[in-house]
């Protein structure tokens, strides 16, 4: 498979009580085949990004209540402690922005959204949420090809039910 990335950013509405705005501008990678031209999924990023959004910090927010692991970095301090989240709106100013990635995994359209820049979460990894079209899949510590190259290991099925378990 011939596959590379292409590069670039683009602007999305979001909700202006998050972002202090109502547009920002986000980085993002497509991961495609020479054939492919997945620029047009950019488009549906940007209609449904507040939607995509808003089910991502729910995951989170249900992720990081049932993984013990997940601390939250404080500057001031220099260190790692665990904080009591009421609300999905209490996460977003811990995640930084996220990085747009798509790719077409197995005749689906796979989206991932990689907080790493900024991202007081998980810190020393970063975490990604794969979605496919407004449906949350996954969420994991790592970066978007290496879950999928995980999800794609002939034993993944532990793996999967993990990573289901954490968002549901």
């Amino acid at each position: 498979m011939d596959v590379y990335e292409k590069a670039g950013t683009f602007k999305v509405s979001c909700d202006k009580e998050l972002f202090g705005t109502e547009e920002i501008e986000l980085e993002y990678v497509l991961h495609q085949q020479r054939e492919e031209n997945l620029t047009e999924h950019l488009l549906f990023i940007q209609t449904h990004f507040s939607k995509m959004y808003h089910i991502i910090l729910k995951g989170i927010l249900t992720a990081y209540n049932k993984s013990p692991k997940w601390d939250v970095w404080s500057d001031e301090t220099q260190t790692f402690s665990r904080i009591e989240f009421h609300s999905c709106k209490e996460i977003h100013k811990y995640l930084g922005m996220p990085t747009i990635q798509v790719i077409n995994h197995k005749s689906k359209i796979l989206f991932g959204f990689s907080f790493f820049q900024n991202n007081r979460l998980s810190m020393e990894h970063g975490l990604t949420a794969i979605l496919e079209g407004c449906s949350l899949l996954f969420i994991d510590t790592d970066d978007f090809c290496n879950i999928l190259r995980n999800l794609d290991f002939p034993d993944s099925n532990r793996y999967k039910e993990y990573l289901y378990h954490l968002v549901r």
